[in-house]
């Protein structure tokens, strides 16, 4: 259910983006999934899934342009900085090679355990995730140069995702989510100020 309902919204904001001659237009369906490591390789020392390069392939060819994924804070941070980038990479080039832009959730889930920054010290190191991010895989992304892929950069960025339900965001809480929505943007736009950013898909209560 809540993949159809993710489909849903990437293709009313698509058919939104097309109403409108002020916004930017992406000519191509989306697709939207949490299990990203299904696709890209998130299975570490075994290398690439090839069950999921497979279904890129097929959503590349059937014009399956715009694919959700999460993007964790606590796959890529180490000793307290951003860098561990492998499993991030593999998923945006593997996309890129496809023809495929990735739309990221932003969130942090440590041992598999959703965990929002609901402190001020919290939202203030996931910002700087946000931002570490956008400098890596935006418009002027560090990656792209080595990626050996065709750039496709991301420039609509999702925070957090059901954060009006538990376990995404225990107990739910509009004003921490509103005080991190709001970080956020601010991070995303000071990297790229033409970023779109989405709030969090919303959950059945």
């Amino acid at each position: 259910m809540r993949i159809r309902l993710a489909v849903g919204l990437i293709a009313t904001l698509l058919m939104a983006g097309t109403a409108s001659a002020a916004t930017t237009s992406v000519s191509a369906y989306g697709v939207g999934s949490l299990k990203s490591e299904w696709l890209a390789g998130y299975n570490g020392t075994n290398g690439l899934d090839t069950n999921g390069l497979f279904d890129l392939g097929l959503m590349g060819q059937a014009n399956i342009k715009v694919y959700r994924a999460r993007f964790r804070q606590d796959q890529v941070v180490s000793n307290g900085a951003f860098t561990q980038w492998t499993l991030l990479d593999n998923l945006v080039r593997q996309a890129a090679l496809r023809d495929i832009t990735i739309e990221p959730v932003l969130i942090n889930m440590p041992g598999e355990v959703y965990t929002p920054p609901n402190t001020a010290g919290a939202r203030t190191t996931f910002g700087n995730f946000a931002t570490a991010v956008a400098k890596r895989y935006g418009p002027s992304g560090s990656y792209w140069p080595s990626c050996g892929c065709t750039a496709h950069p991301i420039k609509v960025w999702e925070v957090w995702n059901e954060e009006n339900d538990a376990p995404f965001w225990d107990p739910p809480s509009p004003s921490q989510y509103g005080a991190l929505l709001a970080l956020v943007r601010s991070k995303l736009r000071a990297v790229d100020p033409s970023a779109r950013i989405l709030m969090g898909g919303l959950a059945y209560p």
